[in-house]
């Protein structure tokens, strides 16, 4: 299998079949020219964003999105995620940061069109899992308890939010985050709260007028199941050559039904059965609004709504994408620029000091600081002589009996194995355990970077990172060297904390 990754930012010619600007991204001009010339929803999503936002306090820079995606020489620039606790992880901050410094330089570098950044609230999404929890530091994981199985953003808070924000690190969430409020609602008000000044527009895709102008998609895959054999058919062929990123459906939609989002599956004539095999009819005239689309599904639908020429996301995102291209081909879509995401890892300030270069990975500084205090070669040069000793011994009785080399032999592996491996291995535990306090800041430095092995974007939110979270987005917007799809490693100003 080859690497999707690699395959794309090297531009290799297996993605040529699955992404049509492979070659580089075209005139930004040109790209607004192929999605004007199919688009015709402006008036109803700027109908939508003006219904969303209705109960909201718009911030200058947001009311001018709006009223520019109005005229039709206004385009977006997008990304999504699901509905997290506290924005979730800390690559939905890179993203969102992402559209934003996009959308500045095309709408300054293109005189003749504005590029407006959108984000589109997954609101759908029913992996509560994913969506109620978030880390605070390293060590602490903060989960708000519930049973929801139905759409995240539809999820009414319940009172032990209020308990669960006490916490120091989220108390700056306690005004977003209220008993009462839907989850979508409280999202809304934080990522607006983020972001507003940069005339972020954020969108519900969860919306009876878009969803009512998507109907005839809708239609066509509950009829016929298009979707599902475009989309399977096109991922068999991009199967060939990378991992499938995203499960192709029967039936690419969700019922939304007494708070949940149910998959169906297709009986014929009509029926459909929901998991516990209830069997149900659904018509021409069942309300689109009833409806939610699959991961799959949900691309076309973002596209065929937005007046979209690029969408920003992470590295199995930007997979997934690969796996629609039929879809968008059959129903005359434009398919968008696709553009990784910023990513990078944050090191705060006293963190930093602790470590003697924050580029170097903590294996090599803590084998730099074990070498330093109790060096190894001594050790290993002893051992290699002892062991060349017992090859002289077996030299010594191999015309005795072969037998008793084999024996020798398998005394003189173990005694290379203990003296080259397990006891160097006591030898550095027992170093680590009496300079405890010489090799605690190489484990914090570590703890940062992976905490739980894994990528720090990938587990900690923003809140882990200090109590004014919109100082530290001025100070990422500023960071020059923060470029899409190339991984960057950033020491903090203590001040941020």
């Amino acid at each position: 299998m080859r690497v999707f990754k690699n395959d794309f930012l090297e531009a290799a010619s297996e993605l040529s079949a699955f992404y049509p600007y492979l070659s580089g991204l075209p005139p930004l001009t040109s790209l607004a020219a192929k999605k004007a010339a199919s688009y015709s929803n402006r008036a109803v999503l700027t109908q939508a964003l003006e219904r969303q936002y209705a109960d909201y306090s718009l911030h200058p820079a947001v009311q001018t999105s709006i009223d520019n995606l109005k005229k039709p020489d206004t385009f977006t620039i997008t990304t999504g995620h699901q509905l997290c606790l506290g924005t979730g992880p800390l690559y939905v901050i890179l993203k969102t940061l992402t559209i934003i410094k996009q959308a500045e330089e095309w709408s300054k570098n293109n005189s003749n069109l504005t590029v407006v950044p959108v984000f589109w609230m997954a609101s759908e999404d029913h992996d509560f899992a994913e969506a109620n929890h978030v880390f605070i530091n390293p060590d602490t994981k903060i989960k708000y308890s519930s049973d929801w199985k139905g759409p995240v953003g539809r999820h009414i808070l319940n009172p032990e939010i209020s308990t669960l924000l006490e916490v120091e690190a989220l108390h700056w969430l306690t005004q977003f985050y209220q008993s009462g409020k839907s989850w979508a609602y409280a999202f809304r008000q934080l990522l607006s709260f983020l972001f507003e000044e940069f005339g972020l527009v954020i969108l519900d895709g969860d919306d009876p007028a878009l969803k009512q102008s998507f109907h005839s998609v809708f239609w066509d895959e509950l009829k016929t199941q298009q979707a599902a054999q475009l989309l399977k058919a096109n991922s068999d062929r991009y199967g060939e050559y990378y991992p499938v990123q995203a499960f192709v459906r029967d039936l690419n939609l969700f019922l939304l039904e007494n708070n949940g989002r149910i998959p169906i599956k297709p009986l014929g004539e009509g029926k459909f059965s929901k998991p516990d095999g209830t069997e149900i009819n659904l018509t021409k005239s069942t309300t689109a609004e009833s409806f939610s689309p699959s991961a799959l599904l949900r691309p076309l639908y973002q596209e065929f709504v937005l007046p979209n020429l690029a969408y920003v996301g992470g590295w199995a995102e930007l997979a997934y994408w690969m796996q629609c291209g039929d879809l968008f081909k059959h129903y005359q879509v434009p398919f968008p620029a696709l553009i990784p995401r910023f990513t990078a890892t944050l090191i705060p300030g006293e963190v930093a000091e602790g470590v003697s270069d924050i580029h170097e990975s903590p294996d090599v500084l803590e084998n730099t600081l074990l070498e330093s205090i109790w060096p190894s070669g001594p050790w290993k040069d002893q051992s290699t002589v002892l062991i060349e000793n017992l090859q002289r011994l077996e030299n010594m009785i191999q015309q005795v009996d072969q037998s008793l080399i084999r024996t020798l032999e398998g005394e003189k592996h173990k005694l290379q194995s203990f003296l080259m491996e397990q006891f160097p291995k006591k030898i550095r535990k027992q170093i680590k355990n009496k300079y405890a306090d010489k090799f605690k800041p190489i484990d914090t430095f570590r703890k940062w970077i992976q905490p739980n092995g894994e990528l720090q974007e990938r587990v900690l939110s923003i809140s882990a990172f200090g109590h004014n979270p919109k100082d530290l987005i001025q100070f990422l917007y500023k960071y020059p060297t923060l470029y899409p799809g190339k991984p960057v490693l950033i020491k903090l100003p203590i001040q941020l904390k």
